[in-house]
């Protein structure tokens, strides 16, 4: 498939910078740098998921870098193991199970093609397209963050092998099933001022988006709203009844999957659910 053609030249040109580098001395590697840093050409084809993504998100040298240092990670994570002996130097992660590249990495060897300082702050903000779209997760450092690890997400997995992210299957990073609901909203008895209320939430499922693009930043999106009640009131098919309605997928979290006695733990398995579903639309119930 095309996809993986390009998916391996990727790799490969940010492989080949990292030997170069690895393989050389400074001062070499300042010679031959310019030879190497032009990444391959990319054929915009219908069939190619990956150059698609690149053309049409007109992603820089820096930009693809940075995904290729994620890409190489991810499809061949025994490289910065085996073949990079100066991974202090160029601050690898490393951990007891994987190496991961984290933002110094990719600052470390954009300054040292580009020849300049390089303000990382402007590829990793919320405007960015890998983190907009929630295709690149980083695992934050708590004692710098630049000295933080980043991996290609599921997001970005799914929208380079089939085009578009898929539906999630349950597992321990993404404990919720689909709630749904052959049923209308006709069919949900409530007390006029609940139904009311699940109106208003269903305007703003419906306008929210366009509100917050007008607000420029003043408002931020998402809602959250409260259903309470004893078993049987209808909470879970007001909730399906909502996505249907709305036109969004909804997941029922399991919360004993999520919830843990470790300090710490509660948050991690909350945020691995919140970064898988950061820009699907979903309605997490």
């Amino acid at each position: 498939m095309n996809e993986q053609a390009t998916i391996l030249k990727e790799i490969n040109w940010v492989a080949s910078l990292l030997q170069i580098f690895e393989q050389s001395n400074l001062v070499d590697f300042n010679s031959l740098k310019k030879n190497y840093f032009q990444p391959p050409a990319i054929q915009d084809q219908e069939d190619d998921y990956v150059a698609k993504f690149i053309s049409h998100a007109n992603l820089g040298n820096e930009d693809r870098l940075l995904l290729g240092l994620a890409l190489l990670a991810h499809f061949e994570p025994e490289f910065f193991e085996t073949k990079i002996s100066r991974k202090q130097q160029l601050a690898f992660h490393i951990s007891q199970t994987h190496v991961l590249p984290t933002l110094r990495t990719a600052v470390i060897i954009l300054e040292l093609v580009i020849g300049k300082n390089i303000d990382l702050h402007k590829y990793i903000s919320t405007d960015h397209i890998f983190f907009q779209k929630g295709l690149l997760r980083i695992v934050r450092s708590d004692i710098d963050s630049y000295r933080s690890a980043f991996h290609v997400s599921q997001n970005l997995t799914d929208l380079l092998l089939y085009g578009a992210p898929r539906p999630p299957a349950f597992s321990p990073t993404f404990p919720a099933r689909p709630c749904t609901t052959a049923l209308h909203w006709d069919d949900l008895v409530l007390p006029q001022n609940t139904r009311n209320q699940l109106l208003d939430t269903l305007r703003w499922l419906t306008h929210g988006p366009a509100v917050v693009e007008q607000m420029q930043g003043r408002l931020k999106p998402g809602l959250k709203t409260l259903f309470y009640g004893p078993p049987g009131t209808g909470k879970s098919l007001a909730a399906a009844l909502l996505g249907k309605k709305s036109g969004r997928e909804v997941y029922r979290i399991d919360l004993s999957q999520i919830v843990s006695k470790y300090i710490g733990e509660t948050e991690k398995n909350f945020a691995e659910i919140f970064n898988r579903a950061h820009d699907q639309n979903w309605i997490l119930f």
